[in-house]
């Protein structure tokens, strides 16, 4: 009977053609388009490079020294074009090409003077669709060429341009702080090792809707009143029942791991490491798929009628995906909501995962994260069992 029982829950799945698009489709559609979505966002690459166009109004010294020390800047190239201020102007020579431009005024020796006022300012248009981060860049590299621009007027021309800003501007001045709090010296995650484990945590958690369907059906249909009058044990029964998704759980590991490390770079995104710890993974995809099987379990046996159980499931799902830092990386978000997170159980599961990824992470490093996940599930379960066992 229990073998029967198992077969048939597989069978139920695999026939269930909605089922199958939620659990292996959803996810792998979600991994490859927010993997290269967000490749740039999450990237430290130095090969970045970012074309600049620029008008130069001056044409003297000064404005040569600045656009050289500019250019010098890696991160960016600077293609020169003919004196514009009108931004229709402007959004004609940009075309496709560029999402930046810069406007350098005939009065740049004047922005060395701090006793001027009311300067014309240098004017730096951008494109709606530029990224904060290559702004605020390109917003630093034209103060900072204009700081070295400055003190190689003011000072000899024998003294370096780095040594005067050593002397003139303090290392305290800046301090640079990483919003995502790690727990031991590495790098920040790629977009493809935040969006691998974050939406197969989240596809995970979907198997509320094919436990949830498959248990009201028969309930409805009498089944569970039949095998009670059989002398069946209920809660073999409801093993048999959850151990087929358990392990449908491990394929999704599977299938999605492979994607992120083999699909995702032919599609010109970042390849998954995965490290070498495999025990750990299992571990830890093991622990998540008990806390969702407990979730779901319970959603089953509190709804009346499966559109119930998929409606709870699915926003369920979703709100514990936009707490737990699936849909928005956790060190996006404020310091008093990245605390917020980790009362999502899908939070637990990405934080071991990004412990195994990053950190290289073995079995005794993750067991808090899987002893919270276990404790969850087996908290579902018990109050599910309950509930259950109160409606008959």
């Amino acid at each position: 009977m229990f073998l029967a029982a198992m077969i048939k829950e597989f069978k139920l799945v695999f026939r269930d053609l909605h089922s199958v698009l939620v659990l292996f489709a959803m996810p792998s559609v979600f991994i490859i388009i927010m993997s290269l979505a967000l490749q740039e966002q999450f990237t430290e690459d130095k090969d970045f490079s970012f074309t600049i166009y620029y008008s130069n109004a001056e044409k003297s010294e000064y404005s040569g020294q600045f656009l050289a020390s500019l250019s010098k800047h890696h991160f960016f190239n600077f293609e020169e074009t003919k004196v514009v201020n009108n931004p229709a102007d402007i959004i004609e020579i940009l075309g496709d090409k560029s999402k930046a431009f810069l406007s350098i005024p005939t009065n740049l020796f004047d922005h060395f003077q701090s006793d001027l006022e009311d300067v014309e300012p240098i004017k730096l248009w951008f494109s709606p669709s530029i990224n904060v981060q290559t702004r605020l860049l390109l917003e630093s590299a034209i103060y900072e060429a204009l700081a070295k621009t400055k003190l190689h007027f003011m000072f000899t021309p024998q003294l370096s341009t780095a040594d005067k800003a050593k002397d003139f501007i303090a290392v305290e001045s800046l301090q640079t702080t990483y919003l995502y709090a790690q727990k031991t010296p590495g790098k920040s995650p790629t977009a493809v090792q935040q969006n691998v484990p974050a939406w197969l945590i989240f596809s995970m958690f979907f198997v509320v809707i094919p436990i949830s369907t498959t248990l009201i059906t028969e309930k409805q249909q009498g089944t569970l009143t039949r095998l009670r009058t059989m002398n069946t044990s209920m809660g073999l029964f409801f093993v048999a029942k959850t151990l087929p998704y358990l392990v449908i759980n491990q394929v999704q590991l599977i299938t999605m791991l492979l994607l992120g490390a083999y699909i995702v770079p032919l599609l010109g995104g970042d390849s998954l490491v995965i490290g070498h710890h495999y025990f750990a993974l299992a571990f830890m995809s093991l622990a998540i798929g008990i806390a969702a099987i407990g979730y779901a379990l319970l959603v089953a046996v509190v709804a009346k009628t499966t559109e119930q159980a998929t409606s709870i499931g699915g926003v369920g799902n979703i709100l514990l995906g936009a707490i737990g830092g699936i849909m928005v990386p956790k060190f996006i978000m404020p310091e008093y909501l990245q605390a917020f997170t980790y009362v999502s159980p899908m939070s637990w599961g990405l934080d071991g995962f990004l412990d195994i990824f990053l950190y290289g992470n073995d079995i005794i490093a993750i067991l808090p994260e899987v002893m919270m996940l276990l404790a969850f599930g087996g908290a579902m379960l018990v109050l599910a069992l309950a509930i259950f066992h109160r409606q008959s």
